[in-house]
């Protein structure tokens, strides 16, 4: 079965794919526009003003990972890339260092990863691609392991 994602890097060299009938929108934001809000848990590293309304900002590396600097480390001036992650009413922004558009996904081309958090892996173009459990990402956020800070409604 064929899915339709939106391809995303993370870092030089791991390529994700989000499935589109789980994403909203892409945004673009300076990282002086975000706000950090500590004690919560380390996946997120912050709020950002969207059109008035606030919205959470992921490290998605950080949650895939387990690398602890997060995205946002740029140079000043740069600005960061978003995608929007959804869920029913809830929405996050996962920060991506490069945009890479739309792409299939077959499902059934998959391979099992041990990240609970991704689907599974495939190839496109003889790269690996990773697909992203979007309903895990926010289990996560809502659920936090016991030795993390605690639960955040997202």
């Amino acid at each position: 079965m064929l899915i339709d994602c939106f391809n995303v890097t993370l870092g030089a060299d791991f390529t994700l794919a989000i499935p589109l009938a789980r994403t909203g929108e892409v945004l673009s934001f300076h990282p002086s526009e975000l706000c950090p809000i500590p004690g919560i848990c380390p996946e997120l590293i912050g709020v950002n003003n969207q059109r008035g309304a606030l919205l959470w900002v992921l490290d998605l590396r950080f949650l895939l990972q387990g690398v602890v600097s997060p995205s946002l480390q740029r140079q000043s001036g740069e600005t960061s890339k978003a995608v929007v992650l959804a869920r029913e009413e809830l929405r996050v922004a996962a920060v991506v260092s490069k945009l890479q558009g739309l792409a299939e996904v077959d499902l059934d081309q998959l391979k099992p990863v041990s990240q609970p958090a991704l689907l599974g892996q495939t190839l496109a173009d003889g790269q690996p691609l990773y697909l992203l459990d979007v309903d895990a990402v926010f289990e996560r956020l809502q659920n936090p392991q016991p030795a993390r800070a605690p639960a955040l409604s997202v």
